[in-house]
């Protein structure tokens, strides 16, 4: 085995421990919070900011204020999920940027490795 194979082999167990772990703390926010949506948590927290991000979004970034299909047809059903789930997404989202940063810096080390070798010879 060469030495880049060492992390692909260890890279199916990573990625099972982070998906489980993310799971587990869906289900914990499930447990702790039912099945409350993530606009209804919002809501509760500070309402104000809830309409001023439709508003924002209705006047700023929908292409046709006057019909905002994107506040309607896009950015309200993502609001309106369960929050154990969006905790969830949110998780493994986070999660996949943290692997895919890693194995970019991964690859510019052996990068950077291999010049060095390279100058040495």
């Amino acid at each position: 085995m060469r030495n880049d194979d060492a992390p692909a082999a260890r890279r199916p167990r990573v990625m099972a421990r982070l998906f489980a772990g993310n799971a587990l703390a869906g289900l914990a926010a499930l447990l702790l919070i039912g099945d409350r949506t993530i606009a209804e948590i919002w809501f509760e927290a500070d309402a104000n900011s809830l309409v001023g991000f439709q508003a924002f979004v209705e006047q700023t970034l929908d292409p046709d204020p006057l019909d905002p299909t994107l506040w309607f047809d896009y950015i309200l059903p993502l609001v309106e999920t369960p929050a154990w789930l969006g905790a969830i997404v949110a998780l493994t989202a986070f999660d996949a940027l943290r692997l895919a940063v890693a194995w970019a810096l991964w690859r510019a080390a052996g990068a950077v490795r291999a010049l060095v070798a390279r100058r040495r010879t």
